[in-house]
Formats: structure tokens, C-alpha cells, sequence
């Protein structure tokens, strides 16, 4: 029994030993590159989460309507409750842009007639709808205790049209000029934002002013 082996039995087990070592290399291969990069990277793969979402984002709004100056023999201000809902994109950090429908539902004496004329001309309580687009900015940022700008101060301007149903009441569309005064807070959540504004829509042709304090969540995709 042969326990060295004779350099002719070293020949003949060479291509075998030259096949081992090449799978071995090659299946060494992956793992060295990959040590490689760790190693350069510095640390494990990571995804750094924006603590702010921004893009395209769509809110719903909830409050009040105030109409002043109201077209006919209103009894001074008509009240009621607004709703709307809005969708829009970030232009950077501070600046949105978005279009909106917004709807006031509104209480009136039965005997308030708006623009109509005559007995059979339908009155009482009614409903507006405002139609537009806004710019938002953020002219004030408030960071909180890690360093990140979550609360702004806004201001608003846009144009629009108001319709009214009945539609007598004031005296179909209207052109209209808004703008206003508002707060955003965007939540821990990423996503969500919560806002609160005061926007005053002015007609153009009736002079009808109509103010909306309204709340609002936004989700940002």
C-alpha cells in the first residue's frame, strides 16, 4: 500500500484537481463580490423613508359657508355647511397647485327668492358649488424636535366659477376670485396631512362674498 503519491499519479489527477478548484473559485465568486460591496458600502442595504411625503395628493374638506351680500332681499348673512374635495401636486416643499370643488349648503328663509322674480319661482334653502384652482404656499415652516418641517402657515389665491341649485338663486355661473389663510400639519403617519383654512370666494358680477372655514385630510401617494 502506496500512502505518498509518485509524481506520474500526480499527472494523472491533475485535470481532475484543476476542475475542483475551478467550481470552488467559481462559487466563491458571488460571495467575495458581495463582501466587496458591503464592505464599500459600509454597512447593510438601508431605505431611507422621506419623513414628508410629497407628489400627487387628494383631501377632502368639512366645515362652514357664510354668504354675504346674497343677491335679492336676503336677510342679511345665510349660513350653512360646506364640503369639498380637492386633488393636486407638490411644486417643491412650500408650493401646491391643485383644482377643487367645494359646496356650501345653505339655509334661507321660504320666502327667499335670490335673483328669480315671481310667486312660482322656487325659494328657501339652496345649495352653491365653487369650481377652480389654487396655489397654496407655505410662506412660514415650523420644525418640531427632530429637525423636521411639519407645520406651515399658508396663504392661497385662485379663480373659479359658482353655480347655485336652484340655479335661480343666483342667477347661474358666477365668476369668482378666492384666496385665503390657512395651517398644514403633516402627520408622523407620512402620508396624511391635516389642514385648516379660511378662503373668502368673491363674484365677480353679484359681489356675493362667500367665506369657507374648512378642515381638511389630504393623503399624499
Amino acid at each position: 500500500m502506496h500512502f505518498f503519491a509518485t509524481p506520474s499519479s500526480l499527472v494523472r489527477r491533475l485535470p481532475g484537481l484543476m476542475a475542483v478548484l475551478v467550481a470552488v473559485s467559481l462559487a466563491l465568486v458571488p460571495a467575495t463580490a458581495a463582501a466587496a460591496a458591503k464592505k464599500k458600502r459600509g454597512g447593510p442595504i438601508t431605505k431611507d423613508w422621506d419623513e414628508v411625503e410629497r407628489g400627487l395628493y387628494v383631501t377632502g374638506n368639512f366645515g362652514g359657508g357664510i354668504l354675504l351680500g346674497a343677491p335679492g332681499d336676503a336677510p342679511g348673512a345665510l349660513m350653512g355647511l360646506s364640503f369639498g374635495v380637492a386633488a393636486g401636486f407638490d411644486l417643491g416643499d412650500r408650493l401646491e397647485l391643485e383644482g377643487y370643488l367645494s359646496g356650501v349648503q345653505v339655509g334661507a328663509p321660504s320666502s327667499y327668492r335670490g335673483e328669480a322674480s315671481g310667486a312660482i319661482a322656487p325659494g328657501g334653502d339652496f345649495a352653491t358649488l365653487l369650481m377652480g384652482a389654487r396655489v397654496r404656499y407655505g410662506y412660514l415652516g415650523i420644525s418640531d424636535s427632530q429637525g423636521i418641517e411639519r407645520f406651515y402657515l399658508t396663504v392661497s389665491a385662485g379663480g373659479g366659477v359658482l353655480t347655485s341649485a336652484p340655479a335661480s338663486q343666483l342667477g347661474g355661473l358666477q365668476p369668482q376670485a378666492f384666496g385665503g389663510l390657512g395651517f398644514r400639519y403633516y402627520t408622523r403617519m407620512r402620508h396624511f396631512s391635516i389642514g385648516l383654512d379660511l378662503e373668502a370666494a368673491y363674484g365677480l358680477g353679484t359681489s356675493t362674498l362667500v367665506l369657507h372655514p374648512q378642515l381638511g385630510l389630504a393623503y399624499t401617494f
